[in-house]
């Protein structure tokens, strides 16, 4: 997870310094092979309090399972996005609010 938003960060400073944004491309591909990874991180049973996920992620499976995918998706898409030079920002927007859906559910408040 600290994966991605570090990753959400370089882009965003990116598209706000308008510098850099041909690396975006990559920045999306690694969001986009951590969300594909992500379901592993929490298996059955593997809520040990190290982390922030709520028990709803293992209640909620399938729902979980599905907010993954569409991270992985939109980040795919804005990857695309940045490589065709097309208007990155609005793909960008898409990508943090799946993100934050995921967080609205599956994570705890800090």
């Amino acid at each position: 997870m600290e994966q991605i938003g570090r990753a959400v960060k370089r882009i965003n400073d990116r598209l706000e310094s308008k510098r850099g944004l041909a690396d975006i491309a990559r920045d999306a591909e690694e969001i986009r092979a951590a969300a594909s990874r992500m379901p592993s991180l929490f298996p059955p049973g593997s809520r040990d309090g190290h982390s922030d996920a709520t028990p709803a992620v293992w209640e909620r499976w399938p729902q979980f399972v599905a907010a993954a995918e569409a991270l992985e998706t939109a980040a795919e898409k804005l990857a695309a996005t940045a490589r065709s030079e097309a208007p990155i920002a609005a793909q960008f927007r898409l990508t943090t609010r799946a993100c934050s859906g995921c967080h609205d559910v599956f994570r705890s408040k800090r």
